[in-house]
């Protein structure tokens, strides 16, 4: 049986081989996992992840790069849990000095110069977290090739508080990477959702109201971290070039620690995000975003007791930590109407049960 407490606790530390590996630095680039924007790698002992470009264009990574930012800042700025990786730089496909010295540490078929977002690395579960969830949830007679797999050393867990299982059997394509656990699955294992629940909602608030962005297509998910990190970026740092796509390598220090690491829930992806205006278009993009990710969030209106308990424990966190940094100011000049964030929960409501409506429409049609 998994104990869930190397999970639910905010602070776990452990040591595991692949986090105690020394950097070195002609060490080749690994994948880590894949997106729509672009390709993840890592280097061994450097805990930095490189996200390759997929678009010719920089605009989407250059978004992702300087909405991660202004959250990070906006977050950052409060005493909350959740973490957000360090952005440590941004290269352009046309910066010729800083790719004729990773080229070739890249696999061949990426040897080809892209844009490049370089971020702290989110470090895997533990590995008796991970050889735990491939006893609970991978197929019998795959589980010891699925311990033995080195992409399952990458193991990231997405937490969907918005979702049950239809199905409780084993999937027949296990993987580690980027694994869910459904809200079914937490509440087995007893991890402690309420918790969880607060810290998306908080989260999803400062995005909305401090950062004043539409958090469109963010991730939230489980790993851990060194204890130390690298040099951050911040907004100062885009000023150079006129807000326009430009290499930030050369400002960033190498200060690597993989002491002690703790496991923690993490918010990233931001490459979707956009700009909210403060008025009904922005409540309407907000509440698009809220239902085109991924079910991260608790959901109204679904007639299940537990599920409605979650999203009062979602719904209370967000609308109190709206209204606090209403009250402190967020940023930007335009002025925040105190009644926004409960607007967009009255819409996030509506959707759902218009939702919940077509979905029983279909059944009965």
């Amino acid at each position: 049986m998994l104990s869930h407490n190397p999970i639910e606790s905010k602070n776990p530390s452990f040591t595991t081989k692949e986090q105690e590996e020394p950097a070195r630095p002609s060490e080749p680039y690994r994948v880590i996992g894949r997106g729509a924007c672009g390709t993840i790698f890592d280097q061994t002992g450097f805990g930095s992840a490189f996200k390759h470009a997929t678009n010719p264009s920089p605009d989407e990574l250059w978004n992702d790069c300087t909405v991660h930012v202004a959250v990070a800042e906006a977050l950052g700025s409060l005493d909350l849990q959740i973490q957000v990786p360090v952005c440590h730089y941004f290269v352009l496909a046309i910066d010729s000095e800083w790719w004729d010295s990773h080229l070739e540490k890249f696999p061949t078929r990426f040897q080809i110069p892209s844009h490049v977002l370089c971020t702290e690395r989110i470090h895997p579960l533990p590995s008796v977290v991970r050889n735990a969830l491939i006893d609970l949830y991978c197929p019998t007679e795959k589980r010891s090739s699925a311990k033995d797999d080195d992409a399952n050393k990458d193991c990231l867990v997405r937490l969907y508080l918005g979702k049950r299982r239809t199905s409780g059997a084993p999937s027949r394509f296990f993987t580690l990477r980027n694994m869910i656990l459904h809200l079914d699955q937490m509440e087995f294992l007893e991890l402690d959702v309420h918790y969880y629940a607060q810290l998306m909602a908080d989260t999803l608030a400062v995005i909305h109201w401090k950062a004043r962005f539409d958090g469109r297509d963010i991730e939230f998910v489980l790993g851990s971290a060194p204890a130390t990190v690298r040099h951050r970026l911040d907004r100062h740092d885009f000023t150079d070039n006129k807000g326009l796509a430009h290499s930030t390598w050369k400002k960033s220090m190498n200060i690597t620690s993989f002491t002690n690491p703790m496991v923690h829930l993490w918010v990233l992806d931001f490459n979707q995000c956009r700009r909210l205006s403060m008025d009904d278009a922005g409540i309407e993009l907000a509440v698009e975003a809220f239902f085109l990710n991924d079910p991260y969030y608790p959901r109204p209106a679904t007639g299940m007791y537990r599920d409605e308990e979650l999203w009062r424990v979602f719904l209370d966190h967000y609308l109190q930590r709206s209204y606090d940094v209403i009250d402190k100011g967020g940023e930007g000049d335009e002025e925040i109407e105190v009644s926004m964030p409960e607007r967009f929960i009255e819409r996030v409501v509506e959707r759902q049960q218009e939702r919940m409506m077509g979905r029983a429409e279909n059944r009965g049609g």
